[in-house]
């Protein structure tokens, strides 16, 4: 017993949804909040400060746990 054919059609103006969309507003930053959001370049020196010491003190770490085991 041969398979049946199968035809699948596709409507000319693609599928349509019932419904619109709602576009969402984009909240706008008033003039003073801008710098608030902003990082300040001590800020980001100290970011990385903190990730080199937590860096360090890991390695650290490592190190003598490897060097107690062998």
């Amino acid at each position: 017993m041969p398979f049946p054919e199968l035809t699948l059609t596709f409507p000319e103006g693609g599928i349509i949804l019932p419904g619109t969309p709602t576009e969402t507003p984009t909240p706008t930053a008033a003039a003073g909040d801008a710098s608030e959001s902003s990082w300040s370049p001590l800020g980001g020196v100290l970011l990385v400060v903190i990730l080199v010491l937590i860096w360090v003190l890991l390695g650290t770490s490592f190190y003598f746990a490897f060097r107690r085991v062998s």
